[in-house]
Parts: structure tokens; sequence; C-alpha cells
């Protein structure tokens, strides 16, 4: 007995046997109705080749059409759709069949192939068998055919080691890859590439990186016109180009009219449809298709082309211009003649109508025309009529009259048109086709009393044949008959040019031009070279009228006053026929003093006074003659002036830079230097005025220093320093326990006592005791100006005086410490100025202002009537000088003059003249 699981595999078993016996009984009742198909192993592996092998089991019930192999790479792609098939036709019997096969191969890649019986019915494959290639020979190219053709044609390439697989078969025409469409060991069929541009192009082949090249090129067709219709045409027309050759795609072919491009519609192998474009010229003209730029076909003078013509061929201005053509009505209009807009004012698809514009300005103006992006230009072929003058009216003439031109031609806008008379350009009043009016220009410069008239317009020059006539001007008389040089004269008469300008006057040989004018009299002002005698003269547009009925009035000189006259002193001189012109007279009368060659301006002048001030510049003392000049009549005042000068000059300082030096007075000797440049201390002897070098500085460069002296010792006070200069040893002490002195010191002396302010807008105010060597601070300065920048000061009967730089002045009292205010001065606001006192009064001025001007002004202070008078002004204005007084008198030396140079002069102030 069998166990349990045993019998159960027994019955299963059984059971199955039973079945499959019962099965194969039913297929032998069976008819089989499709064919069956065995693959066997490939042989005969080589270079040259391969050996397939196959059997055909049973041909099943339908006859079998077509038995044999299909071979491929891809194991997925071994059917009759995608693989290379080995047709080896019909069968009747099943058995075993072959075939050898000659095909590239590439080494060591591995392949497939099956067989297949075909049917009417029923295609049936074996399976696929694999192998391994073992290379193969290179291709070899024995002919293609044809060897001439077009593009997408087939072409066919003969020879050997082609592989049966149309992928592993690379075809070139030149560079160019065409499409294989069969392929075998022998055979290739494939399509002329449709980029091929050149006419002959190398046949290459490539199977696994061996390759053959064909002995000989294909070649092209080249593209062949047979026929244009229509040959003739407008732009915008369309054509059509029959033919053979031309390329499949449009946008490869190019056609061209005369080297004009053409818009191309659509195109064929055999037609093409295209625009005749703008810009071409008349006539017949060659047609040429042209495919990549490089193949072409031509045919001459195979179209003929009508570009739109105008009418008429001359005109004038606001004619009407015609167009004539075709297809106007195609796109939007544009019209310019001579570079203006022309407006069209008829449309229609045959006819464009215009106007000239009245701006044309040449001869031949260039027409274009555009219609849509299509332009026309039409170059000397219109022609712009000359204008014609035919008369003109009146032919005698005078200025600011109105002329009429008639004539033909003429520009209807008055402003483009130029009429010269005389070759001066007048005024158009009015202006229309056949008529001008203008007014006569002024200026017309005549030959004989007569001148020609131009016209100019539209780019013409036109002159009328005839001459105009402008009378000669007349003079009648002079109002006044007789004058005086700088005063107004009138000269009558008729025919003057009633532009001031272009009247000339003449005064024996000398040339004025009239400042007024009208056609019946000129004013002019009489020229100082005028003789007693001269001719007078008028000149219009060069004509002359010439008379001798005048003559200038005698200058004479009565008396002048005062005799005694100081700089800044006015003079009164009387007499007769002086000029009394307001606009000329101050030029025109001249005052000329014997000292120098300068001639003095009047401060107020009639016929017979002139006022005059002696010039602050003047520096002169004693009798000086004084003349009066009018034009060339110069006459000499009776007897001379007397000239009083209060200022002196003393000597020359013999110093390096006088700028900023210190100054302080003992006894009869002045002792001064120590500026920014230079530190040596000079002494000056008053009573014989000499000059000598003591000693140098020996403290820090001084820069608006002060000093003061008591005794028989100068003190200087410098910043940080402050030292002293004893004068019988020769020798400086510094001095200790000072304030410090800021820029801008300044310094006075009461009895003993220096007093002292700091400077740099300081208010501190101090006390120096030479007795102790004590400072002491004091009361500081009062006023309300920020303004404590280098004021002065001067010394009154024991009372010390401030003046700031706005004219403040205030005194001090050293007994009661106090500080009192006193009347101003009127000076203008300044800086560096020097102030000394003289005979019991002060005196402050020079210096400079805020537009470094250097000012000479002086001005006195009555410390009892506290009252300001100004001075003499001094020769020169200076600033940074250093001044004292003696004897009565002030002096001021050194610092800065106008213009900025150095001042070596000490010059002497006499209050007393």
């Amino acid at each position: 007995m069998f166990p349990k699981f045993s019998r159960t595999i027994f019955y299963s078993v059984l059971t199955g046997v039973l079945l499959l016996v019962a099965t194969c009984e039913k297929e032998k009742r069976a008819i089989r109705v499709f064919p069956r198909t065995l693959t066997e192993e490939v042989t005969d592996i080589s270079t040259d080749g391969v050996h397939f092998h196959g059997r055909i089991l049973t041909l099943g019930s339908d006859p079998v059409t077509d038995h044999g192999f299909v071979f491929n790479d891809n194991p997925l792609k071994t059917d009759l759709l995608h693989g290379a098939a080995i047709s080896l036709g019909p069968i009747d019997a099943p058995g075993p069949f072959d075939a050898w096969v000659q095909t590239a191969m590439n080494a060591s890649s591995e392949y497939y192939v099956c067989t297949y019986v075909k049917s009417k019915k029923y295609t049936v494959y074996g399976q696929a068998v694999s192998f391994l290639g073992a290379g193969s020979n290179g291709p070899f190219i024995s002919g293609i055919y044809p060897t001439i053709g077009t593009w997408n044609d087939t072409i066919e390439i003969k020879g050997t080691n082609f592989s049966l697989l149309k992928p592993d078969n690379r075809v070139y025409f030149d560079t160019l890859t065409a499409s294989v469409l069969t392929a075998s060991d022998t055979s290739l069929k494939v399509k002329v590439p449709l980029l091929l541009q050149t006419k002959h192009a190398g046949i290459d082949i490539n199977v696994f990186n061996k390759k053959a090249r064909y002995k000989d090129n294909f070649s092209l067709f080249l593209p062949v016109i047979e026929k244009i219709t229509p040959d003739n045409g407008f732009f915008n027309d369309t054509i059509l180009i029959t033919g053979k050759y031309f390329h499949p795609h449009t946008i490869y072919n190019h056609v061209l009219i005369d080297d004009h491009p053409l818009d191309i519609i659509s195109s064929s192998t055999s037609e093409i449809k295209a625009i005749v474009p703008s810009g071409l010229s008349n006539g017949s003209l060659d047609l040429r298709v042209l495919i990549f730029d490089s193949l072409s076909a031509i045919k001459k003078q195979a179209f003929t082309n009508y570009n739109p013509s105008l009418s008429p061929v001359k005109g004038t201005f606001r004619d009407t211009l015609s167009f004539h053509g075709k297809n106007f009505q195609t796109g939007n209009i544009t019209i310019r003649i001579d570079e203006i807009p022309a407006e069209p004012f008829y449309v229609s698809d045959t006819l464009i109508q215009t106007g000239i514009p009245d701006e044309v300005q040449k001869h031949y103006p260039e027409i274009l025309l555009s219609v849509g992006s299509h332009i026309f230009v039409f170059d000397s072929a219109y022609e712009m009529l000359p204008p014609v003058i035919k008369s003109v009216f009146p032919d005698t003439i005078f200025f600011n009259d109105p002329v009429t031109l008639k004539g033909s031609y003429f520009n209807p806008v008055k402003t483009l048109n130029k009429v010269y008379i005389g070759n001066i350009l007048s005024t158009v009043l009015f202006a229309s086709q056949d008529s001008i009016t203008v007014t006569v220009p002024p200026g017309i410069h005549l030959a004989n009393g007569k001148t020609d008239l131009e016209l100019q317009t539209g780019g013409f020059s036109t002159r009328w044949s005839g001459q105009l006539i402008i009378p000669q001007p007349v003079i009648s008389e002079f109002s006044p008959d007789s004058g005086i040089v700088g005063e107004v004269l009138v000269i009558n008469g008729e025919n003057f040019n009633p532009v001031a300008n272009y009247n000339q006057v003449r005064f024996g040989d000398t040339a004025i031009n009239t400042f007024f004018s009208s056609p019946e009299y000129v004013k002019v002002i009489i020229p100082e070279n005028s003789d007693l005698n001269s001719s007078v003269s008028v000149l219009t547009n060069g004509q002359a009228s010439e008379s001798k009925d005048f003559h200038l009035k005698k200058l004479e000189i009565t008396d002048v006053s005062p005799i005694n006259v100081y700089r800044g002193t006015t003079v009164t001189i009387n007499g007769k026929n002086f000029c009394s012109n307001p606009e000329t007279g101050k030029n025109t009368n001249k005052i000329f003093f014997s000292s120098d060659s300068y001639a003095r301006k009047p401060v107020y002048f009639n016929h017979t006074e002139l006022q005059f001030v002696i010039p602050n510049k003047l520096y002169a003392e004693g009798p000086s003659a004084l003349s009066v000049q009018l034009g060339i009549q110069k006459v000499d005042l009776p007897g001379k002036l007397n000239m009083i000068e209060p200022w002196k000059k003393i000597l020359t300082l013999n110093v390096s830079y006088p700028l900023n030096y210190i100054c302080s007075k003992i006894g009869t000797k002045v002792y001064f230097g120590i500026g920014p440049y230079d530190r040596t201390l000079y002494e000056l002897d008053l009573t014989n005025n000499t000059q000598k070098e003591l000693t140098l500085y020996p403290g820090n460069k001084a820069f608006n220093a002060a000093s003061f002296a008591l005794g028989d010792t100068i003190y200087i006070c410098n910043g940080g320093d402050f030292y002293a200069y004893y004068l019988k040893q020769n020798q400086w002490e510094k001095l200790n326990g000072n304030p410090y002195f800021p820029s801008g010191v300044i310094s006075f002396v009461i009895g003993d006592r220096a007093y002292v302010v700091p400077g740099n807008d300081s208010v501190s105010f101090y006390e120096y005791n030479a007795q102790n060597r004590q400072w002491i601070r004091k009361k500081d300065l009062p006023g309300t100006t920020p303004k404590y920048f280098e004021p002065e000061s001067f010394v009154i009967n024991n009372t010390g005086y401030v003046i700031f730089n706005d004219g403040q002045l205030w005194t001090y009292d050293p007994d009661n410490d106090s500080w009192l205010e006193k009347k101003s001065c009127d000076l203008d606001y300044r800086y560096h100025m020097t102030a000394f006192s003289a005979n019991g009064k002060g005196y402050a001025g020079f210096g400079m202002n805020g537009y470094d001007d250097y000012l000479s002004d002086l001005w006195e202070y009555d410390p009892v009537a506290d009252q300001w008078t100004k001075k003499q002004f001094s020769p020169v204005g200076l600033a940074y000088c250093f001044s004292f007084s003696w004897e009565g008198k002030g002096y001021v030396g050194a610092g800065y003059q106008t213009s900025g140079y150095s001042n070596h002069i000490l010059y002497q102030f006499d209050p007393l003249k």
C-alpha cells in the first residue's frame, strides 16, 4: 500500500496522463491551417558574410507565397516591418532551407535572425537566433543611377559590402546626409537632399566607419525658366513663372528682376508666383530665378516694367502735377517735392494729382512718390519755370516808398520772395503769381544816382533789365547857421535817407553818421576836429550834396574863480561858446593843467560856464596854468591857479617789506619796523631826515603787533611775546606776566602808563606800569560793535581815544577808569586804517574797504566841538601803514599803496593848509 500522500500524487498523475492522451487524440483528428517554421544555428560567419539555416515544419492549409530570413541587430525588431528580409520565394514542401548572405557587419556586435513563412492569410516567424558579427570589408561604389537629377529624386547606388540594415549605411552628398530608402549588400536607394546647393556633389558612403567615395559627381539640374505670364506690368502686379527644376520649398526660391528681389506668394518645382517690386527701371528687364543664392536661371529682357510717369514736365508754384500708373490704391500715399510734403487731392488706381508747393527752391526739384512701401524718385523730371519781370513801377524811387513788380511765375507767398534793390534786401508787402510790391530799403549805394533790382524766388535769381533812379540829396540850410563842437546841428534839405545810419555828414575831412534823419532833414553832433571854416556835405547812398554856409563859433574865456585851490576844490570858468549838450558836453569840454597831460571833465557846463573839481590825484603845489579845449580850439586861462597842497613827500624809507610796521616816537626820533617780513628796528632822526638800522627783534614773527614808548624804552606787544628795547644799552629783554596779544593790538600812552587792547575782537583792556612791570585789567571796551578788528587810537590832552573801523569813537579817562562815547565819524567801513593826533586834534583814515580798494581819505576830530571834518585827500591810498605826529604835523608812511605795491614814501600832512 502507498502512503496517503503518495496515493494522492498517483491519482493526480494518472488523471493528467489520461487528459493528455485524450488531447493528443483530438489533435490528430484536427487539421493544422497555418505553416510552422524553425530557425537553426548560424554558420560560416566571416568577413564575407554569414550562412543562415531554417526549416519549414508544416506548410499549413494555404500555399506558401514566400519564405526566408529576417535580419536585425535588435531582437525586438526581427520582423518584416523592421528588419532586413532575405526573401527566398514560394515553396511547396516542408523541409530545410538556407541562404548565404553577404552583408556588412560590425565586428563582435550581436545580431539576430529568424525564419519566416508567409501564406495568403498568415505570416509565421521562427524563434530568433543570435550570433556575433565577424566584421566586414569596406564598402565599394561601382555606380550611381541616374547621375543627374533634382531635389527629392531617388538615386540608386550600386556596389558591394553595404549593410542590409539601412541605418548602418550613411550616405552623403558632399556634407549633406541623404535619406536611405532601401538597402541590400549591393544596392542602396537614397533621396537627393533638399538642402543641396551645389551643382556638382560628391557621393560618400560610411559603413561602420569604413568609407567609400564615388569616382564621379552627382549633378543637379539647373532651374529652367520657360514662360512669364504676364510678361509686362507695374509694381504690385502678380506674375507667374513656369519652368522646371525649381526648389519644392518656397523659402529657397528667389526671383529677381533687374537685381530687385520679388516677394514670392507660392512656388512648386514648376511654378512660382511673385509680386512685381518698385524701384525697377522702365523697359525690358532681365528676370532671374535664384535657388540657394547659387543656382540660377536667367531670362534676358523677359519682363517689361512700367513705372509711374509725370505730367506736365514743367510749371510753377501751385500748378497741378499728375502721376500716371497703376495700383496706386494699394497703400498709403506720400509725396515730397524738393523735400517738401505735397498733399494729394485726387487718387484713383491709375492717377494721383497734387499741387507744386510754394516752398520749392530748386530749378529741377527731386520728386518722391511713396505708395505703401514702394518708393519712386523722379530726378530732373520736372522743371520749375523761372520768374519773369516785365515791368517795375515807378522807376524813380524814394526810400520807404512802395515799388511794384509785374510779371509771371512769381511765388504767391510774400515771405518766399526776396527782392534786392541795389543789393539791399527790401521788405515784401504783397505777392501773387504775377505781382510783387516792396518798399525801397535804406542803405542803397548808387552809381551815378541809379541802381538795379533783383528778384530771388524758388531757387531762381532774376534781374530787371531797366534801372531805378533815386534823386540826389540837396542841402538848403543849417539850423543854427553856426555852431559849437559837441552840439546838435540840423541840416535841412530833401532826398535824405530816412534811416540815420545811411546818411554820412562830412565836416571837411571828418565823416560822421547822423543820429536822426528824415527825407527833409538830418541831425548830427558837430565833431571835435571840425575846422572853423570847414565845408559841410551830406552823403546819402553814394550821392553827395555840399555847402559852405556853416562855420564854428569861437571859444572864449573871461575869468576863473577861486584862484587859491586844493585838490577837491570846485573851480568855475566863465566864458563863451562852451558845449552845453548834456549828452556830449562832459567829454567835449576838456580842462588841462600844465603839470600833466590828462584831460579833466567838467561837473557842470553850459554855454558860458564850466565847473570842474581839482583831481585828488593831482599832486602839485604852487602856481599852475590852466587851459580849456573844445574841438581843435584851445584857450589858456588868464592868470594861474595857486595850488595849496597839505601833503608833502618827506623822504624814501630804506626798508625791504614795509608792511604792518610798529612805530613809536621818543623826542625827535621815530622807531619803526618789525613787521611780518622784516625783524629790523629802524631809527629816523626828524631833525635831518636820516635813517639807520638799530638791531633785530628777537621775538616771533610780528603781524599787526603794537608798540609804545615809556621813557627811553620801547615795548613790543606781539602774540605771547612782550619785549622791551633799551635805547641806551641797545639791548632787548623779554618780559613776563603779560596778557596774550592776538593780531590787531592797539596801544596808547597817557603820562607814565601805557594802555593796550589785545586785539582780534577782544574787549579786554589793560594798563601797564613800567615801574613795577605790572599789568592791570581795566574796564572793558564798550560799544555794540562786533568790529574790534584792528581799531586805532590817539591821545589828546591826556585822554585816550579809540576809533573803530565803522567810525564809532570812545574816550578813556584813566583817573576814573571810565569810557565815554563821542561823535562817530562818517568814514566808510574799513580795516587796516591808521590814526594820530596833532595840534590838539585827532586824525583817522586810510585803510581798505571790502572791495580791496586802497583809501586815501583823512578825517579830523575836534574834541571841543565833538565834530568830525573831512580833510584833504592824500595823493595815494594806503593800508597797513604807520603814523605819528611832530611839531604840529602828521606823518604817514610804509604799508601798501594802490594796486598792492609796497609804499616806501613817508608823507607829511600839514593840518594848517
